[in-house]
Protein backbone atom coordinates (compact mmCIF):
# COMPACT_ATOMS: atom_id res chain seq x y z
CA UNK A 1 0.00 0.00 0.00
CA UNK A 2 1.56 3.55 -1.21
CA UNK A 3 2.08 5.58 1.59
CA UNK A 4 -0.39 8.49 0.78
CA UNK A 5 -3.20 5.72 0.59
CA UNK A 6 -1.86 4.62 4.27
CA UNK A 7 -2.50 8.32 5.17
CA UNK A 8 -6.12 8.86 3.48
CA UNK A 9 -7.32 5.48 5.25
CA UNK A 10 -6.16 6.59 8.24
CA UNK A 11 -7.62 10.07 8.60
CA UNK A 12 -11.34 8.07 7.86
CA UNK A 13 -10.84 6.10 11.10
CA UNK A 14 -9.92 9.30 12.89
CA UNK A 15 -12.40 10.87 14.78
CA UNK A 16 -13.86 14.14 13.24
CA UNK A 17 -13.05 17.38 13.75
CA UNK A 18 -10.07 16.11 15.62
CA UNK A 19 -7.25 15.72 13.68
CA UNK A 20 -5.59 16.25 10.32
CA UNK A 21 -2.99 15.79 7.83
CA UNK A 22 -0.38 18.02 6.99
CA UNK A 23 3.29 17.05 5.40
CA UNK A 24 2.81 13.33 6.81
CA UNK A 25 2.05 14.80 10.36
CA UNK A 26 -1.12 14.53 12.25
CA UNK A 27 -2.09 17.31 13.14
CA UNK A 28 -4.98 18.35 16.03
CA UNK A 29 -7.56 21.08 15.56
CA UNK A 30 -7.65 22.90 18.49
CA UNK A 31 -9.44 26.31 17.90
CA UNK A 32 -7.97 28.95 18.22
CA UNK A 33 -8.14 33.09 17.25
CA UNK A 34 -5.20 35.03 15.97
CA UNK A 35 -4.75 38.47 16.62
CA UNK A 36 -5.12 40.91 19.96
CA UNK A 37 -7.75 39.46 22.42
CA UNK A 38 -9.35 41.65 24.76
CA UNK A 39 -11.03 41.57 27.79
CA UNK A 40 -13.24 44.61 28.56
CA UNK A 41 -14.28 44.11 32.51
CA UNK A 42 -17.49 45.82 32.75
CA UNK A 43 -20.03 46.31 35.92
CA UNK A 44 -22.72 43.80 36.47
CA UNK A 45 -25.37 46.85 36.40
CA UNK A 46 -27.71 46.56 33.00
CA UNK A 47 -26.25 48.84 30.19
CA UNK A 48 -25.45 48.72 26.62
CA UNK A 49 -22.14 49.14 25.62
CA UNK A 50 -20.35 50.02 22.11
CA UNK A 51 -16.54 49.30 21.94
CA UNK A 52 -14.81 50.90 19.22
CA UNK A 53 -11.53 50.13 18.07
CA UNK A 54 -9.21 51.80 16.40
CA UNK A 55 -5.98 50.61 14.45
CA UNK A 56 -3.88 50.33 11.40
CA UNK A 57 -6.28 53.16 10.09
CA UNK A 58 -9.70 51.84 10.35
CA UNK A 59 -12.40 52.47 13.24
CA UNK A 60 -14.79 49.67 13.96
CA UNK A 61 -17.07 48.40 16.61
CA UNK A 62 -19.29 45.99 18.48
CA UNK A 63 -22.37 46.32 20.62
CA UNK A 64 -22.93 44.37 23.55
CA UNK A 65 -25.78 44.33 26.33
CA UNK A 66 -25.16 43.41 30.08
CA UNK A 67 -28.39 42.41 31.77
CA UNK A 68 -29.06 40.67 35.09
CA UNK A 69 -29.57 37.17 33.18
CA UNK A 70 -26.00 37.77 31.41
CA UNK A 71 -24.20 39.19 28.67
CA UNK A 72 -25.48 38.81 25.03
CA UNK A 73 -23.95 39.94 21.95
CA UNK A 74 -25.66 42.87 19.62
CA UNK A 75 -23.19 43.01 16.95
CA UNK A 76 -20.68 41.06 17.13
CA UNK A 77 -18.37 40.73 14.00
CA UNK A 78 -17.25 44.22 12.40
CA UNK A 79 -15.07 43.01 9.01
CA UNK A 80 -13.21 46.31 7.33
CA UNK A 81 -10.58 46.20 4.56
CA UNK A 82 -7.68 46.05 7.07
CA UNK A 83 -9.30 45.15 10.57
CA UNK A 84 -11.29 42.54 11.80
CA UNK A 85 -13.36 42.38 15.03
CA UNK A 86 -15.34 39.84 16.62
CA UNK A 87 -16.92 38.30 20.07
CA UNK A 88 -14.33 35.83 21.66
CA UNK A 89 -14.70 33.58 24.32
CA UNK A 90 -15.45 34.38 27.67
CA UNK A 91 -12.77 34.22 30.30
CA UNK A 92 -14.79 35.56 33.13
CA UNK A 93 -18.40 35.64 33.12
CA UNK A 94 -19.12 39.37 33.03
CA UNK A 95 -16.02 40.09 30.50
CA UNK A 96 -17.07 41.50 27.01
CA UNK A 97 -14.30 39.72 24.99
CA UNK A 98 -13.11 41.38 21.80
CA UNK A 99 -10.72 39.65 19.10
CA UNK A 100 -8.91 42.45 17.18
CA UNK A 101 -6.73 41.60 14.15
CA UNK A 102 -5.95 42.27 10.63
CA UNK A 103 -8.48 41.43 7.97
CA UNK A 104 -5.31 40.10 5.57
CA UNK A 105 -3.23 37.63 7.54
CA UNK A 106 -4.95 37.26 10.72
CA UNK A 107 -2.19 38.69 12.99
CA UNK A 108 -3.07 41.39 14.97
CA UNK A 109 -2.11 45.47 14.91
CA UNK A 110 0.93 46.72 16.45
CA UNK A 111 -1.34 49.20 18.14
CA UNK A 112 -5.12 49.89 18.70
CA UNK A 113 -7.28 52.24 20.72
CA UNK A 114 -9.84 50.99 22.46
CA UNK A 115 -12.71 53.32 23.60
CA UNK A 116 -15.67 51.97 25.46
CA UNK A 117 -18.92 53.73 25.01
CA UNK A 118 -21.92 53.11 28.01
CA UNK A 119 -25.05 54.10 26.14
CA UNK A 120 -23.87 56.92 24.70
CA UNK A 121 -21.10 58.04 27.62
CA UNK A 122 -17.83 57.74 27.02
CA UNK A 123 -16.27 54.98 29.77
CA UNK A 124 -12.69 54.12 29.42
CA UNK A 125 -10.18 54.70 26.74
CA UNK A 126 -6.58 52.78 26.39
CA UNK A 127 -4.11 52.68 23.77
CA UNK A 128 -2.68 49.11 23.38
CA UNK A 129 1.05 47.90 21.80
CA UNK A 130 0.56 44.30 22.12
CA UNK A 131 3.49 41.75 22.24
CA UNK A 132 2.67 39.13 20.40
CA UNK A 133 3.15 35.67 20.96
CA UNK A 134 3.42 32.58 18.24
CA UNK A 135 3.26 29.08 18.90
CA UNK A 136 1.72 26.02 16.77
CA UNK A 137 -0.87 24.16 19.55
CA UNK A 138 -2.22 21.91 16.40
CA UNK A 139 1.11 20.46 15.70
CA UNK A 140 4.72 21.58 14.06
CA UNK A 141 3.31 22.93 10.50
CA UNK A 142 -0.30 22.87 11.56
CA UNK A 143 -0.75 26.60 11.16
CA UNK A 144 0.74 29.32 13.49
CA UNK A 145 -0.96 30.90 16.38
CA UNK A 146 -0.20 34.31 16.61
CA UNK A 147 -1.60 35.71 19.79
CA UNK A 148 -1.56 38.48 22.81
CA UNK A 149 -3.86 39.64 25.06
CA UNK A 150 -5.02 42.49 27.23
CA UNK A 151 -7.78 43.63 29.63
CA UNK A 152 -9.53 47.58 29.84
CA UNK A 153 -10.87 47.66 33.33
CA UNK A 154 -14.28 49.91 32.90
CA UNK A 155 -15.07 51.64 36.04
Amino acid sequence: MRMSSLAAALALLAPPSTTLMSAGCICTLVGFENGLQLDVDVPAEPAIYRIQVEADGEALELRYEVTAEGIQCLECMATGDRLRLSDSFRSHAQDLVVNIARADDGSGPERATVRVFRGTVLAAEDMFEPRYETDEPNGRGCGKHVHASATLFVP
